[in-house]
C-alpha cells in the first residue's frame, strides 16, 4: 500500500479495534514499527522524519493508542538510517542536529547506536 497521510496508522487502528472486540490481546504477538528518514513529513506533523528519541517515543505512544494496548511485543525500525557510521557521536541523543559534528555525521542524520539506545530505554520502561 503506498504511504498516504490519510491512511497512515489505519492498519494499527483496525487491529486495535479487532483485539478490543475479541478481547484477545494476550493471545496475539503484536508488532509495529517506527518510520525512519522519509520525505513524507506528515509522519511527524509536517516536520522532517528522523529517528531521534522524541520522535521514537512519540511514534510508540501513537501506536499504543491506535492499537488499544499498553504494550507492543516487537517494535521495529522501518527505513533505518543506514548511511550513518556505527558509533558516530553516540552522546548526541536528544541534541539538536548540527551541520556536521566531529564524527562527520551530516545534519539531521541519526546514528544507529543512538537509535538502539532509545530502543533500550523503551525495553526498560
Amino acid at each position: 500500500i503506498p504511504p498516504k497521510a490519510e491512511t497512515q496508522g489505519r492498519t494499527e487502528t483496525i487491529i486495535g479495534n479487532w483485539m478490543k472486540a475479541k478481547r484477545n490481546r494476550s493471545q496475539v504477538i503484536l508488532a509495529s514499527k517506527v518510520v525512519g528518514r522519509t520525505a513524507n513529513t506528515w509522519f511527524r506533523g509536517d516536520r522532517p522524519s528522523k529517528l531521534v528519541r522524541a520522535d521514537i517515543f512519540d511514534a510508540v505512544d501513537k501506536s499504543l493508542a491506535r492499537l488499544n494496548t499498553d504494550y507492543i511485543d516487537l517494535y521495529q525500525i522501518h527505513w533505518p538510517e543506514r548511511d550513518v557510521p556505527w558509533g558516530a557521536n553516540p552522546n548526541r541523543i536528544g541534541a539538536v542536529p548540527r551541520r556536521s559534528d566531529a564524527a562527520g555525521v551530516p545534519e539531521g542524520e541519526t546514528p544507529i547506536a543512538e537509535t538502539l539506545a532509545v530502543f533500550d530505554e523503551l525495553v526498560k520502561a
